[in-house]
């Protein structure tokens, strides 16, 4: 292991006393946690569907329909 890679990791083991450093270190492993999550699950889920769930998802977020009205209409190709 190269030293910067040594530097790397334990600095990311090293436990910060200072409690917005906490509160950002909890944050940033409740992150990972999900981010891993949702690979795992990625490989289960009906790659169409998820797509589907995206685009609604993104058209709630801009408060419109035009997002998911647009790919309704749109011939999409397989996903698979």
């Amino acid at each position: 292991m190269s030293n910067s890679a040594q530097q790397g990791s334990a600095s990311a083991k090293a436990i910060p006393t200072n409690p917005a450093d906490q509160t950002v270190q909890r944050q940033n492993a409740s992150l990972r946690a999900l981010h891993e999550t949702a690979l795992g699950l990625l490989d289960k889920i009906d790659k169409e569907e998820l797509l589907e769930t995206i685009i609604e998802r993104a058209a709630a977020l801009i408060h419109t329909g035009q997002i998911a009205e647009a790919v309704e209409a749109a011939e999409l190709p397989a996903l698979v």
